[in-house]
């Protein structure tokens, strides 16, 4: 539209601002983009804009919304490894950069209504080992986590090694899993 991007989860029935912080801008055209799942917005006045990673809510379906909460499945991510020396440098004032998303992939879910106790999180590995465990909001909607979470600081995440996990999700003493599939960066030699 001239004022933004909506969206309907009902049909058209009704409409809702896509995101809370999108702009008040003509959105002239939309593309999920095939492999990453990110929402690509080109918008008259503000360039281009992405929402990273909606393969949550193109898993949200009428059965979904009507459940008490739902763990998305989330989509394959690469522990991509970074090695300064090969980065490309530019100079000054020359260097364009916009905010990336969290390294790692992001785990999601939705809850029907505000949770009675704690969401708990956890990330368990090919033996069953847990690995990590994330507090998520209680609150109604849907959530979405980055795993491993940024370190307060640095702004950087620990090192994610390439496996197989699964998520279990724990709501009011009911338990959600997904699997989780972390690929090696093959890759990193060939950029």
């Amino acid at each position: 539209t001239e004022f933004g991007l909506h969206t309907s989860l009902d049909g058209g029935e009704h409409w809702q601002p896509f995101m809370n912080d999108y702009p008040t801008v003509r959105t002239d055209d939309i593309l999920v983009h095939p492999r990453d799942g990110d929402l690509v917005a080109a918008t008259h006045g503000r360039g281009v804009l992405i929402a990273d990673d909606i393969t949550a809510l193109e898993q949200f379906t009428p059965s979904v919304a009507a459940r008490d909460a739902y763990l998305f499945r989330p989509r394959e991510t690469v522990a991509y490894l970074t090695d300064l020396t090969r980065n490309t440098y530019t100079g000054d004032e020359h260097a364009f950069v916009g905010a990336n998303p969290p390294a790692g992939p992001s785990i999601a879910y939705y809850l029907r209504r505000r949770a009675a106790s704690d969401v708990r999180i956890a990330v368990a590995d090919s033996t069953g080992r847990v690995v990590a465990t994330l507090a998520g909001p209680r609150a109604a909607g849907i959530h979405k986590l980055p795993w491993p979470p940024r370190r307060q600081g640095s702004g950087g995440a620990p090192r994610l090694e390439p496996g197989r996990y699964t998520v279990t999700l724990t709501v009011d003493g009911t338990q959600y899993m997904q699997p989780l599939h972390v690929l090696a960066d093959r890759w990193f030699t060939a950029r």
